[in-house]
């Protein structure tokens, strides 16, 4: 992928997992060396408009913040100077809790025998980080457990 679709899929995708049952700090890591190996090869300015285009500014502002306060990124290597609205202590606790992608959290269900079990743990993941979700990414907090369960009723 190119510069700008890679780190914009790295995005995305971190936002995906946080929405969902959790993320482990690799995921963040993975961002930070993308973000540090593409520094001076894209376009930050194009980068800024493309998540604001997607609705991602108001979430990368504040993964931006993670990144800088708990991952040790350079604010120079970011796309964008303008500081998160608020520190990221509310993401880090939420990587703290599902990090791993939620298989070892303390709100991790038992796993679940039936596949309408399996369900129910997934949308109970979704909703434990409902606040978090809808303050950051709304449109996603609430079209990605639709279509999950819409695609379950096929």
């Amino acid at each position: 992928l190119t510069p700008l679709l890679n780190l914009l899929q790295l995005n995305a995708h971190l936002l995906k997992h946080i929405i969902g049952h959790g993320v482990g700090l690799r995921q963040f890591c993975d961002l930070a060396r993308a973000y540090h190996s593409y520094n001076g090869k894209y376009d930050k300015a194009e980068l800024e408009e493309i998540y604001d285009r997607t609705g991602l500014k108001r979430w990368s502002k504040q993964l931006h913040a993670f990144l800088i306060d708990y991952i040790g990124v350079e604010p120079q290597e970011l796309p964008s100077s303008e500081p998160a609205p608020h520190k990221a202590c509310t993401l880090l606790e939420i990587v703290l809790e599902g990090g791993n992608f939620g298989k070892y959290g303390s709100r991790k269900a038992k796993p679940a025998r039936t596949a309408i079990g399996r369900k129910l743990v997934t949308f109970t993941a979704f909703f434990s980080h409902l606040g978090f979700s809808l303050r950051y990414a709304p449109k996603e907090a609430f079209w990605t457990p639709v279509n999950l369960m819409i695609g379950n009723l096929r």
